[in-house]
C-alpha cells in the first residue's frame, strides 16, 4: 500500500470510530499503520479542514459530535454558480423543520471561496430520516420530485417552489453579469439554461447520500440492461477505483472508459457525472484520486 492510500484509510479509521463515539489512542494508530505522532497530527489536520470535527487531548483523539449525529455535504462551485446554490443550501433548514421537526436539527453553512460545507447536526437516532430528507430534496432540486409531492403543507410546498425559481433567476443574472465580460453573447440564451441545468444537477446529485465511486458504478450496472462487454468494463473500473496508481492501471482505465463511451454513451455521461460529484464531497476527499482525476479528464 502507498504513503497515499495509507493516509486515506487511517483517516476513514479515525472518522468511523471517532463519529461513533469511539476514542482513539496516539499509540493505537501510530502501532496499527507504523506511522510517527507527526502523520497523525497531518491527518487530525485534514479531517478538520473537510469539516470533521475531532480533537486530541493527551494523546487521546474524539470528536465532539459524538453525541450528536452529524451529516456533512461540501461542494465546490464555479464562482458563478456560488451565490444561487449557497441559497439552496441554506433552504434545508427550513425544509428540515418542515418535515421532520422532532428532529431537533441544526443546519449551518460554512463558506471558505467557492467551497461550501453543509453541517446538519441531530439527536442521535435522527440520521436516517435526515438522510432521506436530503435525498428527496435533492430529487426536488434536479427535477425528479415536485415540491407537492415532497412537502405535504401546500404553503410550504409553494414556498419551495418558488426559492427554487428565485435561485434559477440569481444565476440567470449572475450568469448576464459574468458573460458581460466576454465575447460570447451570441451563446448567451443556451449557454444560461445549460448553466442552470448544471447548477441544479450538481446541487441535486450532492444530496444524495454520499457513497463511493464503487456504489455508484455498482447502482448503474443493476440500473439497466447492459451489454457484457460494457459489464466487464464497469467491473474493471470498480476495481481500479481502489486500486493503488501505475501506469499500467492508468491504462487499463482509459480503455475501460473508451468502451463504455463507444457502446453507451448514457451510461458514460453518468459515470463522468458521479466521477464530478464525488470529487467536490467529502466522500471525493477519501476515494482514490488519481481514478477520478483520469474520468473527469476524459474526453466527452
Amino acid at each position: 500500500m502507498g504513503f497515499e492510500d495509507q493516509s486515506w484509510e487511517r483517516r476513514k479509521y479515525i472518522i468511523g470510530l471517532t463519529m461513533d463515539g469511539v476514542s482513539i489512542k496516539f499509540a493505537e494508530l501510530q502501532e496499527r499503520f507504523g506511522v510517527g505522532k507527526a502523520a497523525v497530527y497531518n491527518d487530525l489536520k485534514f479531517l478538520r479542514m473537510i469539516g470533521i470535527d475531532v480533537r486530541s487531548v493527551r494523546g487521546v483523539i474524539n470528536s465532539t459530535a459524538s453525541l450528536a449525529d452529524r451529516i456533512i455535504r461540501e461542494i465546490t462551485f464555479p464562482p458563478e454558480y456560488r451565490d444561487a446554490g449557497v441559497s439552496i443550501l441554506s433552504y434545508f433548514a427550513r425544509v428540515i423543520d418542515e418535515k421532520c421537526p422532532e428532529a431537533g436539527a441544526r443546519v449551518t453553512i460554512v463558506q471558505q471561496g467557492d467551497t461550501v460545507r453543509l453541517h446538519i447536526e441531530s439527536a442521535k437516532g435522527h440520521r436516517e430520516i435526515i438522510e432521506r430528507t436530503l435525498s428527496d430534496y435533492g430529487k426536488v432540486v434536479k427535477g425528479q420530485l415536485l415540491p407537492a409531492q415532497f412537502l405535504s403543507s401546500p404553503v410550504a410546498a409553494t414556498d419551495l417552489n418558488n426559492k427554487l425559481e428565485i435561485a434559477r433567476l440569481e444565476l440567470r443574472l449572475k450568469e448576464q453579469s459574468f458573460l458581460a465580460y466576454q465575447s460570447q453573447s451570441d451563446q448567451r440564451v443556451n449557454k444560461l439554461e445549460e448553466r442552470v441545468t448544471q447548477l441544479m444537477s450538481l446541487v441535486g446529485s450532492q444530496f444524495s447520500t454520499v457513497q463511493t465511486l464503487s456504489q455508484a458504478l455498482s447502482g448503474m450496472a443493476t440500473a439497466e440492461r447492459i451489454s457484457p462487454a460494457v459489464a466487464r468494463a464497469l467491473e474493471t473500473i470498480s476495481k481500479l477505483a481502489s486500486a493503488e496508481y501505475s501506469e499500467s492501471s492508468e491504462e487499463l482505465l482509459k480503455r475501460s472508459l473508451l468502451l463504455v463511451r463507444e457502446q453507451n454513451i448514457g451510461l458514460f455521461k453518468r459515470i463522468r457525472e458521479s466521477a464530478s460529484v464525488l470529487a467536490h464531497s467529502v466522500a471525493g476527499n477519501l476515494a482514490t484520486p488519481w481514478v477520478l482525476a483520469v474520468i473527469n479528464a476524459f474526453p466527452k
